[in-house]
């Protein structure tokens, strides 16, 4: 492939618009699906969870989605998801589907490039250098620069040897993928086991007490957010020290220690009012809202960011295992329920006096031990084909690495 084997991506695409997002159809019709940046989860595209929006008809023609079309986040509150794209493949479910005005379409001019190699290009650790510097931003939230974005060149074999490069990565990511889904497939079965056994969380069928989770966290500063205003600016953080906790660091179930800021413990001294500890629930309340996971040892402090995110201290263990509360909270019903509770209109966000409200179902702890175990038999297989899908990505990486640094 030599250098001149090059197209900036504004030349090779159709369309490159951003999406809308309606009105709320309640009251109306039943409305269209409507696809967001969270509904892109790993470089695939989740539609189980799509928000269905009443659109404009004008709206309904030029905004629907077609096969080989591809999605990008532009705007979020973190540099890991801002940028993050998937391939839209028409499931033939009966929908039309559509796309959010936080969203990209891109949608690949065929005679010049293959919609998945441009998608590979895209998502790629290579492609996504050219993120770096691409985004601004304003009041925490990242927007992606849409001019800058369309200008950067990508590279464009001929046809036939795009189609042929994609085709082995095809092959190389369903590999990949099958570990993904083993594990996923494990997260199933214990939403599965809790729904059975403690029934949807938000109606509460079964009829279990209930508490807010500011009565759960009864104890005085239990529930805290991040520093107030803009304490912690750039000049801040430091090459080491204490850890700070951003948003995206809290996954659903499972935290991400791959990448973190840190402060001088002269600083900490000054924020210990949001520190965190092994054990606490930590929440992410801006950006991608609603994550919630159990707070890991990291072998010294840590301490909250200034925003986006909540520390509930351990809960109260007379009432409720801290792990079933997190096993509560990650059910998706709950998690619309969450929405419901979000305050903003630009940018949504959960506030404390909303968390401190949001209601839970506090059944015997004799019944939460019980999905307990189940939960750590599953998570104990879990870890195991965790390690070999982190050698498959390995071994994806490097093709990728192969497919548009050399030559395969």
């Amino acid at each position: 492939m030599t250098p001149r084997q090059r197209a900036r991506l504004a030349d090779v695409v159709l369309l490159a618009d951003t999406g809308v997002w309606g009105e709320d159809p309640s009251g109306g019709d039943g409305g269209v699906p409507v696809l967001r940046s969270t509904n892109i989860d790993d470089y695939t595209l989740d539609l189980s969870d799509a928000a269905f929006r009443r659109l404009r008809t004008a709206a309904l023609v030029d905004k629907r989605l077609a096969s080989g079309d591809i999605l990008v986040t532009t705007s979020s509150g973190s540099p890991q998801h801002l940028g993050k794209c998937c391939l839209f493949l028409d499931p033939q479910d009966g929908h039309k589907y559509y796309f959010s005005n936080f969203t990209l379409r891109l949608r690949p001019d065929v005679s010049r490039i293959e919609p998945r190699w441009l998608f590979y290009w895209l998502s790629s650790s290579v492609g996504r250098r050219t993120l770096l510097g691409l985004d601004s931003t304003t009041s925490g939230l990242r927007n992606l620069n849409r001019g800058r974005y369309l200008s950067q060149s990508v590279p464009l074999p001929a046809l036939p040897e795009q189609r042929r490069i994609a085709a082995l990565l095809d092959k190389a990511d369903a590999i990949r993928r099958k570990r993904q889904q083993a594990i996923r497939l494990g997260d199933d079965l214990l939403r599965s086991a809790f729904l059975d056994m403690f029934g949807d969380p938000v109606s509460n069928p079964r009829r279990w007490p209930t508490m807010s989770i500011g009565e759960v966290a009864a104890e005085k500063g239990a529930i805290v957010d991040g520093p107030f205003g803009s304490s912690l600016k750039p000049e801040c953080y430091v090459d080491q020290g204490v850890t700070v906790v951003r948003n995206f660091n809290i996954l659903d179930d499972s935290f991400d220690g791959s990448a973190f800021k840190y402060v001088t413990p002269s600083k900490f001294e000054q924020i210990r009012r949001s520190e965190v500890r092994p054990g606490d629930v930590v929440l992410s309340t801006k950006g991608t809202i609603g994550n919630v996971c159990l707070m890991p040892d990291l072998g010294g402090l840590a301490v909250l960011s200034a925003s986006g995110t909540v520390r509930i201290r351990a809960p109260h263990q007379g009432l409720v295992r801290p792990q079933f509360l997190v096993s509560q909270m990650i059910n998706s019903r709950y998690k619309r329920y969450l929405r419901g509770l979000e305050a903003g209109s630009n940018q949504k966000y959960l506030n404390l006096a909303a968390i401190r409200s949001a209601r839970l179902v506090v059944p015997p702890l004799e019944q939460q031990d019980r999905f307990l175990v189940i939960r750590q038999r599953v998570r104990s297989t879990g870890i195991r084909l965790d390690a070999g899908r982190t050698s498959c990505d390995v071994l994806f990486e490097s093709l990728v690495h192969r497919a548009f640094c050399s030559d395969l």
